[in-house]
This record gives C-alpha cells, sequence and structure tokens, in this order.
C-alpha cells in the first residue's frame, strides 16, 4: 500500500513491519517512520493521500469477520483514527490500487463485491468525514473484463497547486501545475494575461529537454518520453518570471 504528497514531495507506504514510511521524492531518503497501532487481527488494505486536506486515508480491515472502517493516518505518530462509527460491511475488495478520492465531493471510491466469485462488482463511495456509504452503483456490462487502476481526474486545479506571483506592474498572476507528480503529461494553468509567455523544462543535470510557449489559459506539456526523475520548469515573460519543480515518474 503506498500513496503520494504531492505538496511536500513525500512518498508514504506500509511495511511488511507495519511501520508507515515516508520517502523524499527527490532523493529517496527517509523523511518519516512510525509504527502503526493496529489493533489484533487487523490490517492496512488501501492507502489514499488526499490533497484537499492532506490527510492520508487508510481501510483498516478486520481479518476475522472481514469488516473494514474508513480512517485516518498520522505519518509522524502512526496514530489510526477511525472515521466511520460502524463498519463496512464484510465486502471482497478489487485489488489494491483500485481506490481513488474525489476531494471537492469529500468521497473516497473504492470497488468490490458482495460475494466472492460471482460478478456483482459495485461502486461504493465512503464519505470522508463519516465513513459511511454515500454511493452504491452496480458495475455493468464488464463480462469478462477486469481492472488495473482507478483514478479520479478533478476539472479544477485544487489552491494548493496555486502559485501566487507578484510583478513588477503590482499585478498578481496566478500558476498551477497538475498533475504533480506525472507520468505521460502535465498541464501549466495561467491567465491569459501571460498568453505567449515563454518556458523550458529542465532536467537535473540542467540541461533543457522541452521548451515552448505559453497557449491560452492552459498548456499541455508532453513528457511521456523523457526519463523519470526532478525537472524544473522556467516561465518568462515580459513582466513575471517564475520557476516549479515538478516529478516524472
Amino acid at each position: 500500500m503506498a500513496t503520494i504528497d504531492p505538496i511536500q514531495m513525500l512518498y508514504y507506504f506500509v511495511s511488511a513491519f507495519g511501520e508507515i514510511r515516508g520517502l523524499e521524492m527527490t532523493n529517496g531518503n527517509l523523511a518519516s517512520l512510525a509504527q502503526l497501532d493496529l489493533e489484533a487481527d487487523t490490517y492496512i488494505e488501501f492507502l489514499r493521500y488526499n490533497y484537499a486536506d492532506s490527510t492520508i486515508y487508510p481501510l483498516k480491515r478486520n481479518s476475522v469477520s472481514m469488516d473494514f472502517h474508513l480512517c485516518t493516518i498520522d505519518p509522524l505518530t502512526g496514530t489510526i483514527s477511525p472515521r466511520s462509527t460502524a463498519p463496512f460491511g464484510s465486502r471482497y475488495l478489487l485489488a489494491n490500487g483500485l481506490g481513488t478520492i474525489d476531494p471537492n465531493n469529500e468521497v473516497f471510491y473504492i470497488l468490490g463485491y458482495l460475494t466472492e466469485g460471482v460478478n456483482d462488482i459495485h461502486l461504493y463511495g465512503l464519505n470522508l468525514q463519516s465513513g459511511e456509504v454515500v454511493v452504491e452503483t452496480p458495475m455493468s456490462g464488464i463480462d469478462d473484463t477486469y481492472f488495473d487502476m482507478m483514478v479520479y481526474f478533478p476539472d479544477m486545479c485544487p489552491p494548493s497547486f496555486l502559485i501566487s506571483l507578484s510583478t513588477n506592474t503590482e499585478t498578481s498572476v496566478e500558476f498551477a501545475f497538475y498533475p504533480n507528480p506525472a507520468h505521460l503529461s502535465f498541464s501549466i494553468f495561467h491567465p491569459e494575461a501571460v498568453h505567449g509567455a515563454d518556458y523550458r523544462l529542465v532536467n537535473g543535470m540542467g540541461q533543457q529537454v522541452h521548451a515552448g510557449k505559453l497557449s491560452h489559459n492552459s498548456t499541455i506539456i508532453d513528457v511521456g518520453a523523457l526519463p523519470a526523475g526532478v525537472y524544473i520548469v522556467h516561465v518568462t515573460s515580459a513582466f513575471a518570471k517564475m520557476s516549479r519543480r515538478v516529478v516524472l515518474y
């Protein structure tokens, strides 16, 4: 089980020893380590980070009853706090990775089924505050198919990713980068005022690997051909300059 804090650039995972560890994504150094306060016969099944409230949400399963609770984890102390007052009933969840968070509506989505061996897959949504089931939708048209991944992509960039830049004209220009970390591409969201500004993408050795001009309001940067690593985006216009670190994986 693993998740990423894209703001602090930390990679969190649960080890085989029942610890939650945080690694710095820029150099792999250990940033935090804490023993999880798991009760007997319980374990963590899912782990997701919600950038809207800077909180790690796991699903804690009881290996005897097979019920589970939606919880939060403090990565510095290992404290696990339940959000759901009653356990979410015994359901067979699909493989780890098939869970995602909608930060705008505060819902943790997972895929699962009620009966083992029966293809009755449902999409479940748990409210992040109460842990109650707010979505339970059967999946249709999925015979002879399987799921590899489930990701929620918001239609608006969260405020956590906004950079407000004061300029020499005493105006304010806001840039936003999403997603970060990125895989195949990422977008720069910007006001119309910087349309046509130059941008450069530079690797860790200071070499320019991509360049272009900002288009209207948002610009998609294709990075699918670039190796994983830490890059710097430089944006320069007639009245504003800024730089932003982007991680590719």
